[in-house]
């Protein structure tokens, strides 16, 4: 028998409708690699749902999204922007919640994921660059991010302590506005 993830996904920006279901993907994303993300399983259970609903759908934030890859009706995939808004970084952009289910892995899911969202991201007025954070250690997720074009700029020692173990968090920048492969 095929499950859901075995259909080939379809990539779109996520609606409030899809609160539920990307709620329920996020928490198993967190519980499936905690050393991969800022935020903790444990403190998003009891308003995942609310902070689900926010990130896709926040009126004071018209230009933030979150994409969702598909799988018949599951999500099996996501990544989100957040722009800066204060005056002086608004020219920036953060990609944030980049995850793949475990059984819609291999697939260059991932992949589709970011390079959707940077082309989605370089529509944006003013926009100059995206920024995100990967794990150190994390070299699947470094190669796939330099592979749409980001680089590292920084390693943040310590950036996290999960279960009291510390996580550096290597800085990457892709740079919208120069021609790629050039600062």
């Amino acid at each position: 028998m095929m499950s859901s993830t075995d259909a080939p996904a379809s990539i779109r920006r996520l609606v409030p409708e899809d609160a539920r279901a990307y709620a329920e993907f996020r928490l198993a994303a967190l519980e499936g690699n905690p050393l991969a993300f800022g935020s903790s399983a444990e403190e998003e259970r009891g308003h995942a749902l609310a902070v689900a609903a926010a990130r896709i759908h926040d009126p004071a934030r018209p230009q933030d999204f979150v994409l969702g890859a598909f799988a018949g009706r599951d999500v099996v995939g996501t990544a989100g922007f957040k722009r800066d808004l204060r005056a002086k970084h608004r020219h920036k952009g953060s990609v944030f919640g980049v995850a793949v289910a475990p059984a819609a892995a291999g697939r260059g899911l991932g992949g589709a994921l970011v390079r959707r969202l940077v082309a989605e991201a370089r529509t944006v007025p003013g926009l100059l660059q995206l920024v995100l954070t990967v794990s150190d250690g994390n070299g699947g997720a470094e190669a796939l991010y330099r592979r749409c074009g980001f680089t590292v700029f920084g390693r943040e020692p310590r950036a996290m302590l999960v279960d009291g173990v510390a996580v550096a968090k290597l800085h990457m920048v892709l740079m919208l506005d120069a021609p790629s492969g050039s600062d």
